[in-house]
């Protein structure tokens, strides 16, 4: 299909062969008043698609950090300058995260329910530990875990 073809499609066709495009369109019809050109479906599609994106990268950060801190918890011999650093690197994505979305913050609790069962799971598969060596709930709050100061290695 060319360029020529594809800007002649519109709504959900066009959704799914560029969606660059039709976001582009989108936006051009809401700033322009014209409702009536507005691929509704698509774009709550879009707009829950965005919000679970936001919720997974948030969650993704939050298993990294208490993963390392289990780590350092479980068997800090093993842990190295890298991972300190490391820790430091995932509390300020955090942060930077909040700052662009703070509503995540009153979900906090929930993301961190998550975040740790796949943090314990991870660890226990890393350092071959049974399951039950690993606590079943975080040893940290989602405060403690932003606050947790990494040994200087």
């Amino acid at each position: 299909m060319t360029l020529d073809e594809i800007k002649q499609l519109r709504g959900r066709q066009l959704f799914f062969k560029d969606e660059h495009l039709w976001l582009a369109q989108q936006i051009e019809a809401i700033e322009g008043g014209d409702l009536s050109r507005i691929d509704r479906k698509s774009l709550v599609d879009f707009l829950k698609d965005a919000l679970a994106r936001d919720r997974r990268e948030f969650t993704s950060h939050l298993m990294a950090l208490l993963f390392l801190l289990l780590l350092l918890k479980l068997d800090p011999e093993k842990f190295t300058e890298k991972e300190s650093s490391e820790i430091v690197k995932q509390q300020e994505s955090i942060r930077n995260f909040l700052r662009l979305t703070p509503s995540l913050e009153a979900e906090a609790t929930a993301f961190m329910a998550d975040a740790y069962g796949e943090a314990a799971y991870q660890v226990a598969s890393d350092l071959r530990l049974p399951s039950n060596a690993v606590p079943e709930q975080s040893p940290w709050t989602f405060e403690e875990a932003l606050a947790f100061d990494p040994p200087i290695i």
